[in-house]
């Protein structure tokens, strides 16, 4: 996962204790195994914990959501999206021939 190093704007309700709690929560999130490949935000609203980005499977999402509730102890809204990451290999890469010489 990569951690998102943005701040979330103050409002009239955001206190700077939910600002550390959001960072905190992202940097867990981030070492968090099953994550690393994930962009997960954190924000708050209305005292729920808001989760946005990208994640690379529907077990990292569950695993996202606990570990928010546990740290937090407050209610989870998950506004993320399962994109699986796809590694395709290029159509014009060059075919990769091995020789092998057998010497006695």
């Amino acid at each position: 996962m990569y951690f998102l190093s943005t701040v979330p704007a103050f409002s009239s309700s955001s206190i700077p204790a939910e600002c550390s709690l959001c960072a905190a929560l992202e940097a867990l999130l981030a070492w968090t195994e099953g994550l690393d490949a994930c962009r997960i935000r954190v924000t708050t609203e209305g005292g729920k914990i808001v989760l946005s980005g990208d994640i690379s499977s529907k077990s990292a999402l569950e695993t996202a959501i606990v570990v928010a509730e546990v740290f937090t102890c407050r209610s989870v809204i998950a506004d993320l999206a399962v994109r699986p990451k796809v590694f395709a290999v290029p159509s014009s890469s060059p075919s990769i021939q091995a020789v092998y010489r057998a010497t006695s």
